[in-house]
């Protein structure tokens, strides 16, 4: 592993700390953070004594880009990307409905890097109903993703023609199980 650092960054890796104790900080502090027990803008560190470590800010950071599948060929398209700072909020507009006589979409989100969605991680899915009819490839459907620091990934589909709206959440969308689960609207 020092060897591979040491070649990808030009330089040898630090040995102020040991790889075990960064871990297990780095994990109390998120905890901390994500049980609102500390501010992240006001870490402390057992090496300050009590003093506050001021400038330090913990951001949490999207591991891996989180979209659709869309047609055709079953491709993935990102709707909040990879590296994001965590809470993140996007919205993509110009999808389009396969069929013309077709009143219901089905949006099937997955998380990774590959343009191919069947060889991304499937988090669920969530259905828009009773969708007015129209051509194909008409752009008038939005879908938006807001993914908070908990990893709750919450999902509005949106049709533009009727204001037609659905709402529904993936509770832990960065650590998914990877096991298909339908997601029901929320009221």
């Amino acid at each position: 592993v020092e060897k591979l650092v040491t070649d990808y960054f030009g330089m040898d890796p630090s040995k102020e700390i040991s790889p075990d104790h960064a871990v297990a900080q780095g994990a109390a502090i998120q905890a901390a953070v994500l049980d609102d027990s500390i501010e992240s803008s006001g870490l402390t560190s057992a090496d300050d004594e009590g003093d506050s470590a001021s400038g330090i800010a913990l951001i949490d950071a999207l591991s891996q880009s989180i979209g659709v599948k869309v047609q055709p060929g079953d491709r993935f398209d990102p709707i909040v990307e990879r590296d994001m700072n965590l809470p993140a909020t996007e919205r993509t507009e110009g999808y389009s409905v396969r069929d013309e006589d077709q009143t219901t979409v089905e949006i099937q989100v997955y998380q990774g890097e590959s343009e191919v969605a069947d060889e991304n991680e499937f988090l669920g899915r969530a259905v828009m109903e009773d969708i007015p009819k129209r051509r194909p490839g008409q752009q008038s459907l939005a879908i938006e993703f807001t993914v908070n620091n908990d990893g709750t990934l919450e999902i509005r589909g949106e049709d533009l023609m009727s204001d037609t709206e659905i709402v529904a959440e993936i509770e832990s969308a960065l650590q998914s199980s990877g096991e298909d689960s339908e997601l029901p609207p929320s009221a």
